[in-house]
């Protein structure tokens, strides 16, 4: 049975959206709240909820509904989806349209990283499957007009209804049979699409492939014929040519390129910042998050901080870039993974040099804030780069969204900025960093670190315990990295003294 919307529904949905969200994006309270409505809001025009999948529906499918056809995705954040949901449910009940939504903001939130669940579903907040092509055309418009305007990250191989809007559409397969059912992409026959001659055909999500050769567009007008340039256009084409992709997600890409502005032409990496990418609940995004590093970066190369240094920086409609030097050397992680354990005297090099980095981004007035081996450049002379800090902040700045990569932040992690000095968050993430690169064990977010000496003979008594101490629960107990430097020093001093 379809809930009815409650009274409760209706009065929210009057009220002022910008005065509730104003005081409800601030805090663990406030995301409870955006959290809170949502349920409701899913009880009201989302009621059969999936078995073990992360959707919910707005009703069973009947033998009716077709097996393909033009799908509509409407794009949010997660600072955006209520509010859209409370507009486009009502639309699309009163069309008795079947549709589907994320069963929680926090499985949205997955969904816009482009990790979880394929880059190519980025934006897919809400996807509608109309009975004919004449029910998708007019709900994509009624929906347009309705939303134009509200943030929301672009769905990556969709067309858009019109530039600014929330609407997008490809022709594809429609999920068959019971939709409350969760089945894997590669098993699901919905994977395919029937041709004109009815033959199946692979339902692509790639670039070009929104409207079947075989098909016309119908959403199509005058106004919006021609496709938008993709956002590398232009000045990065002429300047700058990137040639790989290191890694592409909801926030923006990083890619390897050629700085063509000189002779002769040299290696840089770029990376990218999206608008609307990967919002955080403080309202931060790729974009503001990109413009932070730049800052970041700048300081801390200025005080002489290994980092990489910063070469460019513009902006391309809504997508910025980040232009660095390209530096030698893998990264620590790539090290661990390759040898499993490294060996000691070479990770008392690094760990020495890591630390001493740390130190000197501390004493910058910087906190890291993703102290990780992904992080961590390593080159042959044991020396270190330290890079990607879009999530970093300055010592006295109050910072909102907490930021790390579990298995690296401490049990304090979620505590309130105002109770605690965050170099210690730091101080925990270069403790599990030092315990990984001795043990060859990654940590784990749910369990306390192994004492390193249990996991591998050999390591200096003084480095077992500095690495105990960086990984109690306790921040006030953590070493500075200062100190966690001297003590490596000391350690490579004896370990190289007792080889000769």
């Amino acid at each position: 049975m379809i809930a009815v919307a409650s009274d409760g529904i209706e009065t929210r949905q009057k009220e002022s959206w910008s005065q509730f969200a104003s005081t409800s994006g601030r805090s663990s309270n406030g995301i409870e709240s955006f959290e809170k409505l949502w349920c409701e809001l899913c009880e009201s025009f989302l009621p059969v909820a999936a078995q073990g999948g992360p959707w919910r529906f707005s009703r069973l499918p009947i033998q009716q509904d077709p097996q393909q056809g033009w799908k509509l995705h409407i794009s949010a954040t997660i600072l955006t989806a209520c509010q859209i949901l409370q507009i486009v449910g009502p639309i699309l009940r009163r069309r008795h349209a079947l549709f589907k939504a994320p069963a929680s903001l926090v499985e949205l939130k997955k969904i816009n990283t482009g990790l979880y669940y394929g880059f190519s579903q980025i934006g897919k907040f809400i996807t509608i499957y109309p009975a004919a092509i004449n029910d998708a055309v007019a709900i994509a418009r009624e929906i347009d007009e309705a939303t134009f305007g509200l943030k929301c990250p672009r769905v990556p191989y969709d067309r858009s209804l019109r530039e600014g809007g929330c609407v997008f559409y490809r022709y594809g397969a429609f999920r068959s049979g019971n939709p409350a059912e969760d089945v894997k992409a590669e098993d699901n026959p919905a994977s395919y699409i029937r041709g004109p001659s009815g033959k199946l055909i692979p339902d692509r999500r790639t670039r070009d492939a929104a409207v079947p050769s075989w098909l016309s567009d119908p959403f199509r007008t005058k106004r919006t014929s021609q496709e938008r340039a993709p956002a590398h256009c232009g000045p990065l084409r002429m300047t700058y040519r990137a040639y790989a992709a290191i890694s592409q997600r909801g926030k923006g890409g990083v890619y390897r390129a050629l700085n063509l502005g000189g002779l002769p032409a040299t290696h840089c990496t770029i990376k990218e910042g999206r608008r609307n990418g990967e919002t955080g609940w403080d309202g931060s995004d790729g974009f503001s998050r990109l413009r932070n590093e730049r800052d970041i970066l700048e300081l801390l190369y200025g005080c002489g901080v290994p980092v990489p240094q910063v070469l460019d920086y513009f902006v391309v409609g809504e997508t910025n870039y980040l232009v660095l030097e390209s530096l030698r050397g893998a990264t620590l992680q790539a090290l661990v993974d390759d040898r499993s354990k490294l060996a000691i005297n070479r990770a008392l090099e690094y760990g020495g040099a890591i630390a001493s980095a740390l130190a000197q981004v501390h004493h910058a007035g910087v906190i890291w804030r993703d102290c990780k081996p992904l992080n961590i450049l390593a080159d042959e002379t044991d020396g270190v780069h330290l890079i990607d800090f879009e999530g970093a902040c300055l010592a006295g700045e109050s910072m909102i969204e907490p930021w790390g990569t579990n298995g690296y932040t401490p049990p304090q992690w979620l505590v309130p900025r105002r109770t605690r000095d965050l170099r210690s968050d730091d101080l925990y993430a270069l403790g599990m960093t030092l315990h990984q690169m001795f043990s060859g064990r990654p940590p784990t977010a749910s369990s306390t670190p192994t004492p390193v000496g249990i996991s591998r003979r050999g390591i200096p008594k003084e480095i077992r315990k500095v690495i105990s101490y960086l990984t109690l629960a306790t921040p006030e107990s953590r070493p500075t990295a200062d100190t966690v430097a001297k003590v490596f020093s000391r350690a490579c001093t004896d370990v190289h003294a007792s080889s000769c």
